[in-house]
C-alpha cells in the first residue's frame, strides 16, 4: 500500500496531511483486514461488490476519524444509482462506475456503497465493524428499500 500526500493542497503538504492523512490510512486499512485488495482479493468481480466494499471502507474511515469529505456525500439518487449499479454486467468497467464515468458523474460506486451500508448499519442495529465482518450476501439482504 502507497499513500500519496498532494503538494498541491491548499496549505501545502502539511493541511493535505492534518485533513486527509488519517482518514485514507483508516479507508485503506480496512480493504486489508476485510481482504478487498488488489493481491489476493477475497471477493468475486462486480460493481455492487465493489460499491459494498468501499461503502463499508467509507463509513469505517468516517465513523473513527470523525472526518466526512463532500466527495463520498450519497445524493438524493444514491438508491437509482444502487439500482443502475445492480443491472451492470459483471465485467462493466470499475473506473467508469467507480471514479469518473463518461456522462459526468463521479464516485457513483462509493457514493451508491456509502448510502447503502449507512441503510444497512440503520436496519440491522449493527456496529461498522460488525457489518463489516458480514459476507457481500449478508449485508445485501439488510439493504431494504434500496434492493432490487
Amino acid at each position: 500500500m502507497s499513500i500519496r500526500i498532494s503538494t498541491h493542497f491548499e496549505g501545502g503538504v502539511i493541511a493535505a496531511s492534518n485533513t486527509g492523512l488519517a482518514a485514507a490510512l483508516y479507508h485503506e486499512f480496512h480493504h486489508l483486514a476485510r481482504g478487498w485488495t488488489i493481491e489476493g482479493n477475497q471477493f468475486g468481480p462486480g460493481i455492487p461488490t465493489a460499491a459494498i466494499n468501499e461503502g463499508l471502507a467509507n463509513v469505517f474511515s468516517e465513523t473513527h476519524t470523525r472526518t466526512a469529505f463532500a466527495g463520498n456525500a450519497s445524493p438524493q439518487i444514491a438508491c437509482q444509482w444502487w439500482h443502475e449499479i445492480n443491472t451492470l454486467p459483471l465485467d462493466a468497467n470499475y473506473g467508469d462506475w467507480m471514479v469518473r464515468h463518461p456522462d459526468g458523474r463521479d464516485a457513483i460506486g462509493y457514493r451508491a456503497g456509502s448510502y447503502v451500508i449507512r441503510q444497512a448499519l440503520a436496519n440491522s442495529g449493527l456496529s461498522i465493524v460488525e457489518l463489516s465482518n458480514r459476507s457481500i450476501a449478508e449485508i445485501r439482504q439488510l439493504i431494504s428499500s434500496c434492493q432490487e
